[in-house]
């Protein structure tokens, strides 16, 4: 079975949630069956990101890159609204070319806004698996009303909009819609089928972390990891930073923050925050979180808001890794508070689960192999590579 698989997303590095959901798939896919990429990368990082991808991809996965010609400050502007909605001539052509010539006997079209390009597939009678991240409207209404004020929240009000029209209006159209949780679920339920929506969860190849040594460090630390890129981990690691670090700081001796993330040194508002902080060590763009979650004694996740799963919990357990989370940072995973995780909404209930952790080793080896074992179970590849195949099949037989 030949598979077109259409994304936004360039897949290498992975330093980013959305990047390795991505990476995963696409190694499922290549191993299984015979696979050609269609890449559209546009933000101007993922711009820059395509020599380290070409560098580090795979050398049997095959692929095409569109490269976004739109440069000026106007025209980014322009595209931020309307991607959405419009169809763009270069990727029509392409797209065109691959359909006639590669034939794939499915499209899986993967993040983000690329609906509008599933009339063009399902024109060649060629079924549509449409892979969500997120219940991507959802999760920036609860930014848009994050903001201070109305005014400050205006462009993510419209984005919302846009976001929730292009998920009506495309959705329905797709043989298969995958979401990451049911919470994502019962959100696009509203507006697809449920015979629809499949549900396949965040996942991670546990062989991939085994192999990694830890980084070394003079200090002993935690991590939050993340790209700063996303508004939800922006705001949750300020907020861990201004209301929960020196509660932990001032109760451990010689411990160490480390904050790695995409754009973390970019962020003015953090770096103002940290200044006074020499405790607190910044990681931007580094070509692996692993070997930091290896070397860190406990994990957080202090998320204020959110979609789908975390990958960066599942990386964690991947490692074996103690984790404090809140409960919205955990949502979805299904992790047994006290057994597989440590959940805490308030400041001080989180600064005092993660000093219990860091004081106890004990604790921390016993909580980080349940991780283990919880991930293995349910968020391994082969276990989600079960469900995946089924999907196809299914969809292949209609």
């Amino acid at each position: 079975m030949k598979i077109l698989f259409f994304t936004q997303n360039l897949p290498y590095p992975t330093d980013a949630g959305d990047r390795l959901r991505t990476r995963n798939l696409i190694e499922i896919l290549n191993t299984n069956y015979t696979v050609h990429c269609l890449f559209f990368p546009k933000g101007r990082r993922d711009i820059k990101d395509i020599p380290a991808f070409q560098a580090i991809c795979p050398s049997d996965l095959k692929y095409t890159i569109i490269r976004s010609t739109k440069k000026r400050l106007l025209n980014r502007g322009y595209n931020y609204f309307t991607d959405p909605i419009l169809q763009r001539k270069q990727v029509l052509i392409r797209l065109k070319s691959l359909l006639a010539d590669f034939r794939p006997d499915v499209v899986w079209m993967d993040y983000l806004f690329i609906g509008q390009y599933i009339s063009v597939i399902k024109s060649q009678k060629i079924p549509v698996i449409y892979g969500t991240h997120n219940s991507q409207s959802d999760l920036t209404r609860q930014l848009a009303q994050s903001k201070s004020t109305f005014i400050l929240g205006l462009p993510l009000r419209l984005m919302t909009f846009l976001h929730h029209w292009h998920e009506k209006a495309f959705f329905n159209q797709v043989d298969r819609l995958v979401c990451v949780s049911n919470r994502d679920k019962n959100f696009h339920q509203a507006f697809v089928s449920p015979e629809q929506i499949v549900i396949i969860p965040n996942f991670v190849s546990l062989a991939r972390y085994d192999k990694v040594v830890p980084i070394k460090h003079k200090f002993a630390y935690i991590c939050f990891i993340g790209s700063l890129d996303n508004i939800q981990n922006e705001k949750g690691i300020k907020c861990f930073v201004s209301q929960i670090w020196d509660i932990i700081a001032a109760r451990v001796e010689n411990i160490y923050l480390f904050i790695i993330g995409r754009g973390a040194k970019e962020d003015y508002e953090l770096q103002q925050l940290i200044a006074s902080r020499s405790n607190i060590e910044v990681y931007d763009n580094v070509p692996s979180v692993i070997p930091f979650l290896k070397g860190a004694l406990v994990s957080v996740v202090p998320l204020l808001h959110g979609s789908g799963t975390r990958l960066k919990i599942i990386e964690s357990m991947a490692c074996r890794k103690p984790i404090v989370s809140t409960t919205i940072g955990a949502e979805g995973l299904g992790a047994k508070d006290g057994r597989d995780i440590f959940i805490a909404d308030e400041p001080k209930d989180f600064a005092e689960k993660t000093v219990k952790l860091i004081h106890d080793e004990k604790l921390r080896n016993k909580i980080g192999e349940s991780a283990y074992r919880f991930v293995k179970e349910k968020f391994g590849f082969e276990a989600v590579g079960n469900i995946i195949h089924q999907m196809i099949a299914s969809v292949g037989a209609e």
